[in-house]
């Protein structure tokens, strides 16, 4: 059966309490696949999934480009 899984979703001030980085340093890590990309989520407004921050946490995140290789 399949599971539907829902992963909530962060704001860029959730996210900057949670990693203690700002946008910028959020932003160049991203840039070169060090940090989660955030979704869209309307034109204009983007979100990060919490998921995936507490995987960079803790030190387990995995580009999602790279999943399952």
């Amino acid at each position: 059966m399949n599971e539907i899984v829902f992963d909530r979703l962060i704001d860029e001030k959730e996210c900057r309490k949670l990693t203690t980085l700002g946008r910028t340093t959020r932003y160049r890590l991203r840039d070169i696949g060090l940090f989660p990309e955030p979704v869209a989520i309307s034109p204009g407004r983007r979100a990060y999934r919490l998921s995936e921050i507490q995987a960079w946490i803790a030190g387990k995140w995995v580009h999602r480009s790279n999943r399952g290789k």
